[in-house]
């Protein structure tokens, strides 16, 4: 966690162009409203990891609705100040903190939760988990975006290095891991959920724009394929139940 928060601070003017691409809404964004239900009632959401808040934001246009109350966290003060600057509203509060640590929330607080692609970059993936789902009410959902490998029993941790960045970026590998469906199921065996992935193929081709960090596609015979820096991109969408 600590390093991916050292990369974001050393190049905030990066790191700011990184997070408000996504207002433009994406093509993950967009596969994310095709499996989710508009909600009929008020509800709390939670946005873990918020980043700048572009994920609240959209859901929040599409749900139509700004009386649900939404709950943003995220460790680096930089993001949430972000946040800050393009939410605006009542509805609307922001936290800086550690999601593997939220002894400041309830249990059983939240109705809906997203945490986005996250997981595959921080050192305890599964103390993480089980802290959203023990906030989570029963009966509420959580969509989480992250890598994923559900074609073999095998989990993949890497570190990238990347050396289009300055020196003192290339000093500090980012974690790029991807989990199976064995590791998924034993972190989930005692919380009482149910669980599916949506694997998430995009519709349209993403440009090679650089040679390093930075997703493009190429095109298979099963569609097309996330590559970022020479390494697969297996992107699934875990959606949890909590019963």
């Amino acid at each position: 966690m600590d390093n991916y928060k050292k990369v974001l601070q050393l190049d905030l003017e990066f790191s700011k162009e990184y997070y408000l691409k996504s207002f433009v809404k994406t093509e993950q964004q967009k596969f994310l409203e095709s499996i989710i239900e508009i909600p009929s009632k008020e509800l709390y959401i939670a946005d873990i990891a918020c980043g700048a808040g572009t994920l609240t934001y959209h859901i929040n246009e599409y749900f139509s609705n700004n009386q649900h109350r939404f709950f943003l966290l995220d460790y680096v003060e930089e993001s949430v100040a972000l946040a800050k600057e393009n939410l605006i509203g009542q509805n609307f509060e922001f936290h800086v903190g550690d999601m593997c640590k939220m002894s400041h929330v309830p249990n059983e607080t939240f109705d809906l939760m997203f945490c986005w692609q996250t997981l595959s970059w921080i050192p305890e993936p599964e103390q993480a988990l089980l802290e959203m789902i023990r906030v989570l009410k029963p009966g509420g959902k959580l969509y989480l975006s992250s890598l994923f490998n559900l074609d073999y029993d095998v989990d993949i941790y890497s570190n990238l290095i990347d050396h289009t960045r300055s020196e003192e970026v290339r000093q500090i590998p980012i974690a790029y891991n991807t989990f199976c469906h064995k590791t998924i199921e034993s972190w989930l065996s005692d919380c009482n959920v149910n669980f599916q992935f949506h694997k998430f193929i995009p519709s349209i081709d993403f440009e090679k724009v650089c040679r390093g960090r930075g997703t493009h596609t190429i095109m298979s015979e099963q569609g097309r394929i996330q590559i970022s820096g020479g390494l697969l991109m297996n992107w699934y969408i875990l959606e949890i139940i909590k019963k």
